[in-house]
């Protein structure tokens, strides 16, 4: 089985000391990020993408280690 995780990064010191919008925002229960991005028109549209797992930019390196090699180990060492 594939799994396809998503983890979105925090924003850098830089992003935001200068009031970076994020243009990405995560939902952990619905298992989807939106994208935000602006057209050419000066309107906002957005988009939905499902994954098998999300992780927000509040994630620890525990939480994506559990959601996706820890699984994965378990198999291997299971045979």
């Amino acid at each position: 089985n594939v799994r396809v995780v998503c983890r979105l990064r925090p924003m850098s010191e830089r992003e935001r000391r200068i009031g970076t919008v994020p243009a990405a925002t995560a939902s952990t229960e619905r298992k989807e990020v939106v994208v935000a991005r602006k057209t050419a028109g000066g309107r906002q549209s957005k988009m939905t993408f499902k994954f098998d797992e999300v992780l927000s930019s509040f994630s620890t390196q525990e939480d994506a280690f559990a959601a996706t090699l820890q699984p994965l180990v378990g198999q291997v060492l299971a045979g």
